[in-house]
């Protein structure tokens, strides 16, 4: 399993699903190099359902752009969790190509990871990763981070 944590994002890539946290402002260009080098390992990003957790922060739209061009017609089922307005945006932007793409409120976080339609195993593993991935993005880091 290969995980990334940054500054404004930390992310996990399982066989079966994804996950990826943003904080508060846009992931950085080192960052999201990071997680486009992970894409292109998978041979089929359609197999992995993902569950995105944003408390603002969202991929530019030169990101997103990028990360439609490497999934191609290879897209995931996915779910975006937010309570954030500009993160709603920039999901429906993707949302445009990506049509099993839905956003759910933060309050929703049941019905957003059972939109990933994971078996029970991977239902509570999913959530364990975001809880996980969410203390180490907002933990005080003592060594530099992408």
């Amino acid at each position: 399993m290969a995980s990334i944590v940054g500054k404004n994002l930390a992310a996990r890539f399982d066989p079966s699903y994804a996950v990826f946290v943003h904080g508060d402002q846009p992931p950085t260009d080192p960052e999201w190099d990071r997680v486009m080098a992970e894409y292109r390992t998978i041979s089929n990003p359609a197999s992995v359902s993902v569950l995105v957790y944003s408390d603002g922060g969202a991929p530019t739209a030169t990101q997103r752009a990028q990360l439609v061009r490497i999934m191609g017609r290879q897209l995931p089922r996915a779910a975006v969790v937010t309570k954030s307005v500009v993160a709603k945006i920039a999901a429906k932007a993707v949302g445009l190509f990506a049509k099993q793409l839905r956003v759910f409120d933060t309050s929703q976080l049941d019905a957003a990871v059972a939109h990933l339609q994971l078996g029970e195993h991977n239902r509570a593993n999913i959530l364990r990763t975001l809880s996980e991935l969410r203390s180490e993005l907002t933990a005080p880091s003592t060594s530099p981070r992408a």
